[in-house]
């Protein structure tokens, strides 16, 4: 990429650092808590708290003057000490959920000051970039669940956990060298900055809250050993990558964003659906490979068409992530709901048809919102 300055580089390590920890922990963190006595019940009951965490602080924080470059640092320390105290402290459900909430704040004070200083950086080149960002995280989610199995089941999950820990404070280390960048953050004028794109948003927060929490609880139910998790994980990962940065490219030259979020969205819909029937491990394993092929060639135009709106970047950054985590909060709400009356499989067509919201939202505003 001849044409990425400094400061894109240094945003991307941050990415990548960030991406080494989520994966690392995160990868291992839900199976570490069912070896200790959680129930599948409590595990997506905590997906419920670490999406509406976010929301408490994003409303906390409304009208004050935020640094960004400090709010980053304070997501990448607050991740580190709460994976010291899982290191630390001996388990209950009572400290689980209470340290996911605090862990569960990232979403908003590392995504929303990170997004809203990096796109800024990729004007004439959003999808692109926006590929890139969610290549290096891709990458990373290829890498680390292997090395976190083999970790978890040769050291431990305590080593597990300080580990992840060590890369966040690297990451917070990194960050300090940004520019201090003075947000006056006012919520209400966010959510007003994604005009037209709220309600497309809060299907896709929606979508992602049916399909990360019950897609953690199915993995937990095929594979219960550290290195199988891994190496589940970081076998599908592999299929994320493969095509996304010539797509996005192409789309870049073409503009042809609606196109492809429609076809990628239809794919990624029925990729869901067809979930349903995995009955078995290497069932899920194709199933899950195919979601996540098409997963990273759909994300990074939902992120392409907020960019090539020309609105402000941060107020819309964050009124997105206030709108995410919103739909988030309902989808783990419903994956709860289905899991107790239903069956968890289930929950995989609801988010096939969750997704095919999205492009039919954007036909239908589509005299408020263009997309090209």
């Amino acid at each position: 990429m001849k044409d990425m300055d400094g400061r894109t580089y240094s945003f991307l390590i941050i990415g990548a650092l960030w991406g080494m920890a989520s994966s690392l922990g995160g990868s291992q963190l839900f199976l570490y808590f069912l070896h200790a006595g959680l129930s599948m019940t409590d595990i997506i009951f905590a997906n419920v708290i670490a999406y509406f965490s976010p929301l408490i602080l994003m409303l906390l924080l409304n009208g004050r003057t935020i640094d960004l470059r400090r709010t980053m640092i304070a997501g990448a320390v607050i991740s580190a000490l709460a994976y010291m105290l899982f290191a630390g402290i001996p388990y209950s459900r009572e400290f689980f959920f209470a340290t996911i909430f605090l862990l569960g704040s990232y979403l908003f004070l590392f995504w929303v000051p990170f997004n809203g200083m990096y796109f800024p950086l990729c004007k004439g080149r959003e999808a692109l970039m926006s590929s890139v960002y969610f290549a290096v995280f891709a990458v990373m989610s290829v890498i680390m669940p292997l090395v976190a199995g083999w970790i978890a089941a040769s050291y431990g999950f305590e080593v597990l956990m300080l580990c992840t820990a060590i890369i966040y404070l690297l990451a917070a280390i990194l960050m300090a060298s940004l520019p201090k960048v003075y947000f006056d953050y006012k919520l209400p004028s966010c959510l007003e900055e994604l005009r037209g794109y709220k309600l497309v948003n809060f299907f896709l927060g929606l979508y992602e809250g049916i399909n990360w929490c019950s897609a953690i609880v199915v993995a937990l139910i095929f594979f219960h050993l550290p290195q199988e998790l891994g190496l589940f994980l970081s076998a599908t990962a592999m299929f994320s990558i493969i095509g996304s940065l010539a797509v996005s490219a192409l789309s870049d030259k073409s503009r042809k964003r609606s196109l492809y979020l429609n076809v990628f969205s239809i794919m990624l819909a029925i990729s869901n659906i067809i979930s349903v029937f995995a009955s078995m491990q290497f069932l899920w394993f194709i199933s899950s490979a195919v979601r996540y092929f098409f997963t990273n060639l759909f994300y990074p135009f939902t992120t392409a068409i907020v960019v090539d709106s020309g609105r402000d970047m941060r107020k819309a950054m964050i009124g997105r992530e206030f709108v995410l985590n919103a739909g988030r909060v309902v989808g783990t709400l419903i994956v709860l709901a289905v899991a107790a009356y239903y069956s968890i499989m289930a929950s995989f067509i609801l988010a096939g048809l969750t997704l095919i919201l999205y492009p039919l939202t954007l036909w239908f505003k589509r005299s408020e919102v263009k997309v090209e």
